[in-house]
């Protein structure tokens, strides 16, 4: 008894050179027939395996593939055309391209740097490292730029380094400069404008429709109600009030290198406390209560400007003794 199997075609090429070449050979119809829904590039036809013997040119099973619909003519045409139209464009960018590299032959590119970011790791006890980073002028080998260990990792500290190299190149001091005294010029330029950022202006405090400045003194109630307003961890506002009492907070603008981190929230050290102070604006930013040189209250925003390389930060600085006479903010306390 003979056997029918569905041999499996795929048309292969385009136009005239076109040709059918068998796939596959299948004994089931149903696969056949899901082949030949596949487009009018497929198609199958069978065959009965004892009539090998009996095949000749003459003598052999028929095989008529479906015409191509209109439909299916206009997509091959449309496909060719679009194909032809991406050679084009490709032959354009690949004439550009070369165009470009004979122009700027022997040319120094404009974004290769001048100089090297220089990352230091610097061990701390008992806690992860801090990195330094340095910008050095390759030419020199001058330093031009350096920052104290105050990066909590290596990315934050090439972070730094490569924006201090977008600036130096900004002000024009390391653009294939002829004479020695315009990278002098940019690099004093970018001294002068880094001291200014690295000051922040004295903050105002956000209330309900708007902003006002913070008080410039403190009396114990007002000490008690801004660290209960701003600090990361839950206050007695009396207990603070009855430690303050007879003494007195002024606002000033501290050096960071003065200051030494202390007080409840020194071993809390949250990073994403830290990142909301970095992203908050300076103008707005609650000061810090300091008492001779330790922070009693704002760890986190010490450690925040450290990180935005400032040099200062505005304190509330606690001193012993009522608030002088005729201070008007002698009473004021912070509000919420």
């Amino acid at each position: 008894m003979s056997q029918t199997v569905y041999v499996l075609m795929s048309f292969e090429g385009s136009g005239k050179r076109g040709a059918w070449r068998p796939v596959a050979v299948v004994s089931n119809p149903d696969l056949a027939t899901q082949w030949g829904e596949y487009g009018a590039n497929v198609d199958w036809v069978p065959l009965e395996l004892d009539e090998v013997k009996n095949i000749s040119p003459e003598d052999r099973p028929t095989f008529q593939p479906r015409k191509t619909t209109p439909g299916e003519e206009k997509a091959i045409e449309l496909s060719g055309k679009v194909e032809a139209t991406l050679q084009r464009m490709q032959k354009v960018i690949d004439d550009q391209q070369t165009l470009i590299k004979k122009l700027t032959k022997g040319k120094k590119s404009a974004s290769e740097s001048p100089h090297r970011v220089a990352v230091l790791s610097h061990p701390v006890k008992g806690r992860s490292p801090k990195y330094s980073v340095s910008v050095i002028d390759k030419s020199t080998g001058n330093t031009l730029h350096s920052s104290g260990p105050v990066f909590d990792s290596r990315e934050e500290a090439v972070a730094h380094g490569r924006e201090v190299s977008d600036k130096l190149r900004g002000m024009g001091g390391y653009s294939d400069a002829e004479n020695p005294l315009d990278v002098q010029r940019g690099h004093e330029q970018y001294q002068k404008e880094s001291s200014e950022d690295k000051i922040p202006p004295r903050p105002v405090e956000r209330i309900k429709g708007g902003t006002q400045p913070f008080p410039q003194t403190l009396d114990a109630r007002g000490i008690a109600d801004h660290i209960e307003t701003y600090a990361v961890y839950p206050v007695d506002s009396e207990f603070v009030y009855e430690k303050f009492q007879g003494a007195h907070a002024t606002l000033k603008l501290v050096p960071i290198a003065s200051l030494r981190e202390g007080g409840r929230d020194q071993n809390l050290q949250r990073k994403k406390t830290e990142d909301k102070y970095l992203k908050q604006s300076l103008k707005t930013q609650p000061p810090i209560v300091v008492e001779n040189g330790e922070v009693l209250d704002g760890n986190h925003r010490l450690r925040a400007n450290k990180r935005r390389g400032l040099t200062h930060t505005w304190c509330y600085v606690v001193t012993d003794g009522e608030a002088p006479n005729g201070d008007a903010d002698a009473s004021g306390s912070s509000q919420s």
